[in-house]
């Protein structure tokens, strides 16, 4: 390699830059399992002083050249979950988070030795059945499948050693082509559980030594996950009403036990009510019509917050689509949504 370079984008500046690095060692052992043999060269970029004194959130990938060749190296993991990365011939919006925090910034002071039970509503406990989620229920294009306490859950066995061959898809006869023959999760298979499941069981999380819950999204959503939020202003109505989430909230008090709520304001279903993919709303959503009072909330392009404006010199811009901006939440749009 005849020079690396490091593509910035910083959120609060809403701007990017790329930065040479320098090459701090050339030829030496590369540190890493399976590479004994090869020699490696490292580089090496001190951001300054102007960038990391203020709180952010600083995304970055990298940019390869050897000669007149350039690559692109960035996350591997469409989740950007900090993969080990890969290279490729064009630029890709998958970039590494690096978080810039307060210095100055506590925890408060009960959750410094707290003890933190963190629950998935739907997989924790069902404790009304009138809630309950049936087989065939609208979400996206792939409706809700019912299953029973106790049978294993959709895609588990998805990163088993021999899953190639032995975990067939149990509940689709038309498998995607994405995966055809190893069964994945796809969101839609729920088991019931519920907040008045988790109200049930305070006694028992408190004998644990519980000191708080940390709940997954409990907002309406579109998969068992609840990460893809329809409605912000209601509680998803396979885990249960207002009623019994306040109910949770004064139960867990008595006990001392506090709620933290998982809060998903950084992307929503493409299936909202402000975004309409699948037209099951009588709202004009942003997807539907350039005439959407929602339009201005989504942009089209990639994800500046995330990537930036997606390109740095030399780079090609990834293929245009739909986002959510702000003032609305602001985030990836996501596949989801269920209609009831």
């Amino acid at each position: 390699m005849t020079a690396v370079r490091t593509r910035l984008y910083s959120v609060e500046r809403a701007g990017q830059q790329v930065v040479p690095m320098e090459l701090a060692a050339a030829g030496v052992p590369c540190y890493q399992s399976g590479l004994e043999p090869e020699s490696c060269d490292f580089w090496q970029l001190r951001l300054p002083d102007d960038v990391v004194n203020d709180v952010d959130v600083l995304w970055y990938r990298f940019i390869v050249s050897d000669g007149a060749d350039t690559d692109y190296y960035g996350d591997d993991t469409a989740a950007l979950d900090g993969g080990p990365g890969a290279a490729s011939d064009e630029a890709v919006d998958r970039s590494y988070a690096l978080s810039v925090f307060d210095p100055d910034f506590t925890a408060p002071a009960w959750a410094r030795q707290a003890f933190i039970y963190q629950i998935f509503p739907d997989r924790f406990r069902n404790g009304r059945a009138d809630n309950d989620p049936e087989t065939g229920d609208i979400r996206y294009d792939d409706p809700v499948i019912d299953l029973s306490w106790g049978v294993r859950p959709e895609g588990f066995c998805r990163n088993y050693a021999d899953a190639a061959t032995n975990c067939p898809w149990r509940f689709d006869d038309t498998p995607p082509s994405t995966s055809p023959a190893k069964e994945q999760p796809r969101g839609r298979d729920y088991f019931g559980g519920d907040l008045k499941g988790i109200d049930q069981y305070l006694d028992y999380l408190a004998n644990l030594g519980v000191t708080a819950i940390y709940l997954n999204p409990v907002f309406d959503a579109g998969s068992n996950h609840a990460y893809d939020t329809q409605d912000y202003t209601r509680i998803d109505p396979y885990f249960g009403t207002q009623a019994d989430f306040d109910n949770l909230a004064k139960h867990a008090g008595e006990r001392g036990i506090r709620l933290i709520l998982d809060g998903v304001f950084n992307h929503l279903s493409s299936d909202s009510p402000i975004f309409d993919r699948y037209h099951h709303y009588a709202t004009e959503g942003a997807c539907e019509s350039p005439r959407s009072p929602y339009r201005s909330w989504f942009y089209r392009g990639v994800d500046e917050r995330r990537d930036g404006p997606g390109r740095g010199p030399g780079e090609r811009r990834a293929p245009a689509r739909l986002r959510p901006h702000r003032p609305g939440p602001a985030g990836r749009a996501g596949r989801a949504a269920r209609h009831r």
